[in-house]
């Protein structure tokens, strides 16, 4: 948890100061998702996933990808319901990966600011937690030339990370 939170602090500063940078390869998200989970942490204890995709080949940066995954995962684990989910499918352009769970979801008040270094998931303080994560989640997707989206549906809170398919 500590490098985790040390690794978002150096790249929410290489951000600020526009020294970040991502590569751009080919990236399964599939076996991203799976490399996620193979690593462990409490974070990935009983995740369920589905992939429904022919292909969830995209173009971006494959240890960003990851480190947005895990957030996600991370966050699910502190603010969400147990039953965490992770989906990847494919799009007509788009290849999504979506991390949710059936907790209360982000209160109305935290919507403007949930991806703002400010923003937070859950209405509770959380030790240990620099409240960064979404934003440089949501960073780290747009310079890779996708999106990082939060919805509620059906019951479930879902955070959506879109990347460009690959040709």
């Amino acid at each position: 948890d500590v490098s985790d939170i040390v690794e978002d602090l150096l790249i929410a500063t290489r951000s600020e100061s526009g020294e970040l940078a991502v590569t751009r390869e080919p990236v399964d998200l599939a076996a991203e998702v799976a490399t996620v989970l193979r690593n462990g942490g409490s974070h990935t204890a009983g995740v369920e996933v589905d992939i429904d995709a022919t292909s969830t080949v995209t173009t971006g940066d494959p240890g960003r990808v990851r480190q947005i995954i895990r957030n996600l995962l991370t966050n699910a684990e502190r603010y969400g319901g147990p039953n965490v989910r992770i989906d990847v499918q494919e799009l007509p352009n788009d290849v999504v990966v979506t991390v949710s769970d059936d907790g209360d979801g982000v209160i109305p008040e935290r919507l403007e600011t949930l991806f703002t270094s400010a923003g937070t998931v859950s209405a509770a303080t959380v030790s240990g937690s620099a409240g960064l994560g979404l934003s440089i989640c949501r960073n780290l997707a747009e310079l890779m030339g996708g999106r990082l989206d939060y919805e509620r549906r059906a019951g479930r809170t879902r955070f959506s990370l879109s990347l460009p398919a690959s040709d």
